[in-house]
């Protein structure tokens, strides 16, 4: 199921995008219904469309923002849900909105170190993690690097079922990995701020 969702998902994602390419060429919008005019009935309906898929979502990425908040201030998880931090939240975030503020570099800072902190660093610590003491001998210094640091400093939960040994060239990858990662987010961090 989720296979084809997804499969779908991209396939109407490449067909729309195309078709919106092939129809206005170089001179397509990066929004691509920025290159349909106002007037045009089917472009209205894609707008309406948009429109209510943001504000679907904006409950999704709302709530989060508030327990987060709740948990930064310790305050009891209950106040979450209260009426009142409910409709602090959505005030501040619509206030927000309403004054046009750019946030892009926000969201490109998120990005470059969000994005390889997940795609790179975390799953990296947490196959490290899943080693029993010991079965990471062979990696010199593992716990002397900024990355293995994290990882020995990390609460180790007993595990299901033992996770199966590892070699060192599998260790080290996972290693160059996290690097990697580590690098990718040192470099992208700036460019993203320019």
């Amino acid at each position: 199921v989720v296979l084809s969702a997804f499969g779908l998902s991209a396939v109407l994602f490449v067909a729309i995008g195309a078709a919106g390419y092939l129809t206005f060429g170089a001179a397509s919008d990066a929004n691509i219904l920025n290159s349909y005019a106002s007037a045009d009935p089917l472009a209205v309906v894609a707008r309406l469309g948009v429109g209510a898929a943001v504000l679907c979502e904006f409950p999704l990425l709302e709530r989060p923002f508030r327990t987060t908040l709740v948990e930064m201030l310790k305050l009891p998880p209950a106040a979450a849900a209260r009426p009142a931090v409910v409709c602090s939240s959505v005030a501040a975030l619509c206030g927000v909105a309403a004054l046009g503020i750019d946030l892009d570099t926000i969201s490109a800072l998120g990005g470059a170190t969000g994005g390889s902190l997940l795609i790179y660093v975390a799953p990296a610590l947490m196959a490290l993690r899943s080693f029993p003491r010991g079965e990471t001998d062979g990696i010199p210094k593992i716990g002397q690097t900024p990355a293995g640091a994290v990882v020995m400093a990390m609460p180790k939960p007993p595990p299901a079922q033992p996770p199966p040994p590892r070699g060192v060239a599998e260790s080290a990858a996972l290693v160059a990995l996290a690097v990697t990662g580590l690098a990718a987010g040192l470099v992208g961090t700036p460019e993203a701020l320019r």
